[in-house]
């Protein structure tokens, strides 16, 4: 006998999002860098669990994080200086 699909039990979907977030999956979640998320942890900005050798950031503290962050609006300023006028780019000569 073959199983009835027109079955009208009801299947249950869930997913289990998770509260701690490795180094690799903080940066993903705050759209950074691993290294960035690094830097965050060294210089105590962002606290931190240990789970046997893993960090651990709770997402609450990234939560956090984002919120402290001001929010801006308009144009972004440019942190970097135009080139002044008659530079020529390096040549390397061929020994």
């Amino acid at each position: 006998m073959r199983p009835n699909n027109n079955d009208s039990t009801p299947q249950i979907r869930f997913t289990v999002e998770p509260r701690l977030l490795d180094v690799l999956s903080a940066a993903r979640y705050l759209q950074t860098t691993t290294f960035f998320v690094e830097e965050l942890l060294r210089g105590g900005t962002l606290p931190f669990r240990v789970l046997g050798k893993a960090r651990v950031i709770e997402k609450s503290a990234l939560d956090a994080y984002i919120d402290s962050i001001p929010v801006q609006t308009g144009k972004l300023a440019s942190n970097f200086r135009k080139p002044s006028v008659g530079l020529m780019p390096l040549r390397l000569e061929a020994a």
